[in-house]
């Protein structure tokens, strides 16, 4: 079992269900090509289970290598190590998920410059096909 917390736990006097999710194949985002990340293409078999009915918890997919609950604790772990002072954690969550942090921003940039381009080169799209010559 992929994720499993194994057994189950107590929090408030509210028991809670162990999450366990099982798979012999993997995950798919594991799997998957760049082209099928970038367009999520990789999780349209879950997607179409979706679209017909309610998901549950045997839906859903094996946990990917770079989301384990291990392997991130390791790396905030590692950033917060030795920091002291008011925003220690804040600081080490930027240094643990820098590259996240910045494939974001520049996918940000590269979407908000699309939507400006696409405005800027309306107006004279719109001039241009209302002239008559288009």
């Amino acid at each position: 079992q992929i994720g499993s917390f194994g057994g189950s736990m107590a929090s408030g006097g509210v028991e809670m269900k162990a999450f366990a999710v099982a798979s012999s194949e993997g995950a798919p985002f594991d799997q998957a090509s760049l082209w099928s990340r970038v367009t999520f293409q990789y999780a349209m078999p879950l997607f179409s289970v979706g679209a017909r009915r309610a998901l549950v918890e045997s839906d859903l997919p094996a946990v990917a290598r770079r989301d384990e609950v291990e392997r991130i604790a390791g790396r905030i772990e590692a950033a917060w190590a030795g920091r002291r002072g008011r925003r220690a954690l804040a600081r080490a969550l930027v240094c643990a998920f820098s590259r996240e942090l910045a494939v974001s921003g520049v996918s940000f940039f590269l979407d908000y410059a699309a939507i400006i381009a696409q405005a800027a080169l309306l107006r004279p799209l719109a001039n241009w096909l209302a002239s008559g010559k288009g």
